[in-house]
């Protein structure tokens, strides 16, 4: 993701120059400058949304799909070094179309420099995703209710058991398809909800999925335009006076 700041960029080219000093490396022959990648004018995406990603991956992979989405959906990018990373891992399953799209020109740019570690495979086919776990009815119900039924349901159904391991899938998917809206009042309520020590382990996996995904939404909203001052305005700027 890049260095901090400038101090730390500083140091870490002092460091890359002192151990090439140290082992003796001598300047390569001229090469020809590369082709630039072609203008993405879509700002990346923020640091703090990017810093989410190897969460998602390692916690919730479930959820990197619509993070991937909602990078596409609001306008943004993938940074480069995220990008990369990203092709490198998806190169011939189904979420590589979507990888390519948040990426932008940079995709096609980097797999036609590195081919082999960043292209797609010739002759293979894209692993199709898997299907998602089927829900009980009285789940899929849950979706078009008020987020403080939905909290309350979930909350009586895990503390009294009705809701159990068995349905972790089920729930898992019944959260990551909640109403933006829904998920801090669903996180809240089962944080308090961890009374039944047979399903305290599944209560808190499902409150901490809301948090995360409440986060991940909130990281990526979309970026405001800025405001251009009307180039024909003459009027000089105001300053409220407080009464």
């Amino acid at each position: 993701l890049g260095p901090a700041d400038d101090a730390e960029s500083v140091l870490v080219q002092v460091a890359l120059l002192a151990a090439a000093r140290r082992a003796g490396l001598l300047p390569g022959p001229v090469v020809p400058a590369l082709a630039p990648c072609d203008h993405d004018a879509r700002p990346p995406c923020p640091a703090a949304a990017a810093r989410r990603l190897p969460e998602l991956v390692e916690r919730w992979p479930s959820l990197v799909d619509e993070w991937l989405d909602l990078v596409v959906a609001t306008g943004y990018r993938l940074p480069p070094a995220l990008a990369v990373t990203l092709l490198a891992r998806h190169r011939n399953d189904a979420r590589r179309d979507l990888v390519e799209r948040a990426a932008g020109p940079v995709a096609a740019w980097v797999a036609e420099l590195l081919p082999s570690q960043l292209g797609r495979p010739r002759h293979a086919r894209p692993a199709a995703r898997p299907a998602p776990p089927p829900r009980p009815a009285d789940l899929v119900e849950m979706l078009g209710r008020p987020s403080g039924e939905v909290a309350a349901a979930l909350a009586h159904g895990l503390v009294t058991g009705r809701l159990g391991v068995r349905l972790r899938p089920a729930l898992v998917q019944l959260v990551s398809a909640l109403a933006p809206d829904a998920l801090g009042v669903v996180a809240e309520a089962l944080a308090r909800a961890g009374t039944n020590p047979a399903t305290l382990g599944l209560t808190l996996t499902l409150a901490d999925l809301a948090r995360t995904r409440a986060a991940m939404i909130a990281e990526l909203r979309a970026p405001s335009a800025p405001t251009e001052p009307s180039a024909t305005s003459t009027t000089a700027p105001t300053t409220e006076v407080p009464s």
